[in-house]
């Protein structure tokens, strides 16, 4: 991967596009499964429900790895903040 003029590595933008838009993705299609189910079963309200408390656990899992991470980066030297 190629450096700045700092030395710090830049991250290609198509990175940031592509996790963007594979959550977009996901979020959509989990809430178009969900209101499939819903008008089948006639329950949104249970079907809705699971759906939050699916989205909220996978939300905390993924931010708690994230400061795992980022605190494991801190300990080692390498940083996820740029210094000026």
């Amino acid at each position: 991967t190629a450096k700045d003029g700092n030395g710090d590595y830049k991250i290609p933008f198509i990175i940031y596009s592509d996790a963007y838009h594979s959550e977009t993705v996901s979020y959509a299609d989990l809430m178009f499964q969900a209101n499939e189910l819903a008008s089948k079963t006639f329950r949104p309200l249970e079907v809705y429900t699971v759906v939050a408390v699916m989205y909220f656990l996978l939300i905390l899992v993924f931010s708690q790895l994230t400061i795992l991470l980022e605190h494991r980066m801190a300990k080692s030297g390498d940083s996820t903040v740029r210094r000026a």
